[in-house]
């Protein structure tokens, strides 16, 4: 009964008296015995009837709020967000809300701003670049002294609290107030890699200024949300390293409105509001710095107690971790990597990498600028491959260089002929050598490093996994460093300080750079290798017959799995009672290779049926579909990416040639009269991709020496005699009369293509075709170019003379 009563008691319409500002289930019955109870009839019903309107009023109008009203009342941010979720919990509706996720920092609505700086700024910023910001340009590049690479994806506890509570939201660098501070930085200061420091003074103007698309100058006083910006960013377990350069930036931004701004010379108070502020932001400086002190301290007891890791420790990971590389190596160059998995492939990427950041102590920024160009160019010294970096990300401006032994040049060059361009596909723009397995540049070494340490590989066998400690490119270094300055003797000097040698080598600083670069050359470089090698005994050291017996056991463990479950194009991966049966392992291991051996298998059969011409999608989606797959098979899309011309071979045996030459019907071409005296020629009815095989040149093929004997009979049609070169026979197609003695009622199509020395874009390429069990020399015509709709095939005849047409070609086939 009590719960029956409460449901009837939320039914009914309830009205707040305006006196006692209580709710009332019967409005009339409360006014008449309590809070009007002496008044007059008519006086009890004017009132009832002016607060039952004004609850009518209040669900019409005042129980939703608009999100950017609220910014407006209350710009402070932590109060707006504490009042918006009491008034979503109260009942109350809001209009345009932040996502949930985003409470924390609830991104207001664009509003003018109430000061804003764009004119203040006017005759400041005029001379200022129109260049957007390179944090968002696609087009910067570290060419750019300001450049700085994208901040990466949110990984760390930091960063992903940091994101929660969107501190990482920031102005448009091509506000002008950014932009003019930027050249300030860049010019004034002369600090050559500026964008983070521009970033984070975006960041914290943001932060006091939720609202709005344009920067203004209200932050000057906001001392109470500059209090709270610091602590924000302490809650997110930020150092107070981190947070001081936070507060230096914002500093070096105040004073640049001091002395750039125009602002300040029409307004005096306006400098002394930035002295008031500089000195409010250097007061909670002092807090942080102890923080600081006492961080630096409790690190350094730290290392003192737990002592300093050695280089050889440092290293550790790659002696772990070397053996499951090299059973991958070994798969690699034995032409068995079909049978790589996709999760291989990044470990040995990681390891590769590992070897450049621990062995060779190189930064990651030089590692993810590594370019194919610069690995083509690599520079063999003494038995060892110099490879130098000039497009790296690091804030030096040296020329990052490194000595590997052909060992390890044996390593790398698997990686780039069978891993990489697995990767990469058709996305054939990146020219970074490692890769993502999406195609695109490795975008963080650092992060592919923490995962080395704690990575598990699945082999044939077992899931292998490491688990060890974590190391930094910056301790590696500094750790390699000091053992130089301990290790190395007078006579290993040779003129060059020691100190300086191995900064070069590691590309340490921009200071070494300017310095030093003049003795930078490939024999000094692979001088200071082979030293730092012998600091930890980290050459690499090669597979023992263990663990070749141990990889070759593996591999037929895999064999004998595809023995007993044949890899078929229409057959089911093993169920797990059919791996168990069968005295397999349980886990999914082999059967998920299976899976993409298969997948391959069918990649590798439908771009065989689309070997003469590039298929549509919608093509691949029939020859799918007629097939049954439902699962495990490549889309038409990615078939359509992978289809690359046909090499003669695979020309040689495909039976739509062979058709369309026996039966003289090619799809796509056609005779066109263009008048005068050009004639006849031939134009595309269909695009054709490069590549694609469009006609023959078709006729009776003779040797050259009987073409040469019919040439002064023939006269106007010499020019249909082709004279070629193939196998080192010397023929000729006599393509004289319209229509050949093999298809009389069916005029060819080949013969009357024009000539073009300047502007071919068709090729005639020679092949064997077996034909009615006769192999018959074809001379086929494939596009250079992707050939248009209505474009007119020209090929280049190979001689100046009319009269000839080809004489004397070689006609080998066109590699791709």
């Amino acid at each position: 009964m009590p719960k029956q009563s409460k449901k009837r008691s939320l039914r009914h319409n309830m009205v707040h008296c305006l006196k006692c500002n209580k709710p009332q289930k019967c409005i009339s019955v409360h006014l008449r015995r309590v809070c009007m109870k002496n008044n007059m009839p008519e006086e009890q019903a004017t009132e009832l009837a002016e607060m039952k309107d004004s609850a009518r009023l209040w669900i019409l109008e005042s129980r939703t709020w608009e999100y950017k009203e609220i910014c407006e009342i209350l710009p402070h941010k932590p109060s707006r967000i504490a009042l918006l979720k009491a008034i979503l919990q109260r009942g109350f509706l809001v209009n345009n809300p932040p996502h949930e996720g985003d409470l924390s920092d609830a991104p207001a609505p664009s509003s003018s701003p109430a000061a804003s700086i764009s004119e203040a700024t006017s005759s400041t910023t005029a001379a200022v670049s129109s260049e957007p910001d390179s944090s968002s340009d696609p087009d910067a590049g570290p060419s750019d002294p300001t450049w700085q690479k994208d901040l990466p994806a949110v990984t760390t506890k930091v960063r992903t609290k940091m994101q929660a509570a969107g501190l990482y939201k920031k102005f448009s660098g091509d506000a002008e107030v950014i932009k003019d501070f930027k050249k300030y930085l860049s010019v004034d200061l002369d600090v050559t890699n500026c964008q983070q420091e521009v970033d984070n003074v975006a960041r914290f103007l943001r932060y006091m200024q939720p609202t709005g698309d344009v920067p203004t100058l209200d932050f000057l006083k906001k001392s109470t949300d500059t209090r709270d910006f610091f602590q924000d960013l302490k809650n997110t377990d930020m150092t107070a390293a981190t947070i001081l350069n936070y507060i230096k930036n914002i500093l070096h931004f105040v004073d640049y409105l001091r002395n750039r701004l125009a602002l300040v010379a029409t307004n005096s108070e306006f400098r002394n509001q930035c002295q008031a502020y500089k000195e409010l932001v250097e007061t909670l400086r002092k807090a942080i710095f102890k923080t600081n002190s006492k961080d630096s301290l409790s690190t350094r007891y730290q290392r003192f107690v737990d002592g300093t890791r050695s280089l050889r420790e440092c290293q550790e990971v790659l002696r772990v971790a070397e053996k499951e590389f090299l059973h991958i190596f070994g798969m690699l160059i034995n032409k068995d990597s079909a049978k790589v998995s996709a999760q291989q492939r990044t470990y040995y990427r990681y390891y590769l990498e590992a070897i450049l950041v621990l062995r060779h102590f190189q930064r990651p920024g030089a590692v993810e600028g590594m370019s194919v160009r610069e690995w083509l160019d690599r520079k063999p010294v003494d038995n060892v491959r110099v490879i130098g970096i000039s497009n790296h990300k690091t804030a030096t401006t040296q020329l990052a260089s490194f000595a590997i032994s052909q060992e390890e040049e044996a390593w790398f060059q698997p990686y780039y002929k069978h891993i990489r361009p697995g990767f990469i596909g058709d996305l054939d723009s990146c020219d970074r050598f490692f890769t993502s397995a999406k195609g695109t540049a490795v975008s963080s070494v650092t992060n592919d490093l923490g995962r080395m340490h704690e990575s598990q590989v699945a082999n044939e066998i077992c899931v292998l996994i490491y688990k060890v400690s974590n190391v930094t490119s910056q301790e590696v270094r500094r750790i390699a460093q000091t053992e130089v300055d301990s290790t190395f003797t007078t006579s290993q000097k040779e003129g060059v300080a020691r100190r300086y040698m191995a900064q070069r080598y590691m590309a340490h600083t921009t200071a070494v750079a300017k310095t030093h670069y003049r003795m930078l050359d490939p024999a000094s470089v692979v001088q200071t290798a082979v030293l730092l090698g012998k600091l930890s005994g980290c050459s690499p050291q090669r597979a023992s017959q263990t663990d070749e017996a141990s990889g070759q056991q593996e591999d037929r463990t895999f064999d004998s799995f595809i023995a007993a479950f044949p890899v078929t194009n229409d057959g089911r991966p093993p169920s797990q009672k059919q791996r168990t049966d069968a005295g397999f392992s349980p886990d999914r291991t082999f059967c998920d290779k299976w899976r993409g051996l298969q997948y391959v298998n069918r990649r590798r059969y439908l771009l065989s049926h689309f070997q003469m011409r590039k298929p549509a999608a919608g093509s691949v989606s029939r020859a799918i579909a007629k097939e049954g797959w439902q699962t495990n098979h490549p889309s038409a899309d990615e078939v359509v990416k992978m289809w690359r011309p046909a090499s003669r071979e695979n020309v040689e045996g495909d039976k739509h040639v062979i058709n369309s030459v026996d039966r003289q019907k090619w799809k796509g071409v056609a005779i066109k009269d263009f008048g005068g005296e050009k004639g006849l020629g031939v134009v595309a009815t269909r695009q054709f991709a490069r590549g694609d095989i469009l006609c023959d040149y078709h006729g009776e093929v003779i040797t050259a020496k009987k073409g040469n004997k019919k040439m002064p009979s023939i006269n106007d049609q010499a020019g249909y005699m082709f004279f070629f070169t193939f196998r080192e026979k010397h023929l000729c197609v006599d393509a004289q009369s319209d229509y050949c003695k093999c298809h009389p009622q069916l005029e060819t199509v080949g013969r009357l293509i024009n000539h073009s020395s300047k502007r071919p874009n068709v090729k005639p390429a020679a092949c064997l075709l077996n034909i009615n069990s006769k192999d018959t020399t074809v001379i086929l015509f494939k596009a250079l170019g992707d050939i248009k709709v209505d474009e007119e095939l020209k090929f280049d005849y190979g001689v100046k003379r009319k009269s000839f047409r080809g004489e004397g070609l070689d006609l080998q086939w066109l590699e791709e």
